[in-house]
């Protein structure tokens, strides 16, 4: 593992952003269809920042990418295209799915707000925790997206490849919608959030940004 990960600043916010997530949970200030949204928003905020790279690409390669079985030689209008082309595929994906999430957890059973023993130990007030787990995804895809195109300066990346790199990194968010189906709540839910996390460290670290 590369130890310049952990000098990551957007590393550390992540997993910050999933810890008051769940801290959030836990303490019930925040019901599970709430944590969904918030997942829902990393995601649409991982795919906003993406289309920007591509559109702001200036070199890129095009090797094994064709339209209409022709190969494409890299110019200004390729890459615009293909950024409002990934836009439309992943917006689509996205609002298709904000749209089915409700009918999802529409039976889940949610526990009351309380004062628990996390909650008193906490330095700021709980129910903010929400919004500053959102800024901190938020920022982190905003330090993720300089750095990115300063590495896509140096090495031009493939126009055809990149369409598809947000994808596995939202995995997680979609198998924790789709396991919503069949938890009732409680532990049964932490558990995918548990997961969620581990599998977005793992994912940032593999991708090794």
């Amino acid at each position: 593992m590369d130890k310049q990960i952990f000098k990551n600043y957007a590393f550390w916010l992540i997993l910050l952003a999933n810890l008051l997530l769940i801290i959030d949970y836990q303490t019930h200030w925040v019901t599970a269809m709430m944590i969904i949204i918030a997942y829902w928003l990393q995601s649409v905020i991982i795919g906003f920042f993406h289309f920007l790279r591509i559109l702001l690409l200036k070199q890129f390669n095009t090797e094994n990418f064709t339209l209409n079985g022709e190969a494409v030689s890299p110019n200004s209008k390729i890459n615009i295209g293909m950024a409002f082309f990934f836009a439309v595929h992943y917006g689509i994906f996205h609002v298709a799915l904000l749209l089915f999430t409700p009918f999802i957890f529409m039976n889940l059973k949610e526990k009351d707000k309380t004062d628990s023993y996390i909650s008193q130990l906490s330095f700021i007030p709980i129910q903010y925790l929400y919004h500053i787990a959102l800024i901190f995804f938020f920022v982190s895809q905003l330090l993720l997206f300089f750095k990115h195109l300063r590495m896509d300066k140096i090495n031009p990346p493939n126009i055809g490849t990149m369409m598809f790199t947000p994808y596995p990194r939202i995995i997680p968010f979609f198998l924790s919608v789709l396991a919503g189906a069949h938890i009732n709540g409680g532990s049964a839910f932490l558990i995918f959030l548990i997961v969620k996390l581990i599998v977005d460290l793992i994912m940032f670290i593999l991708k090794k940004v």
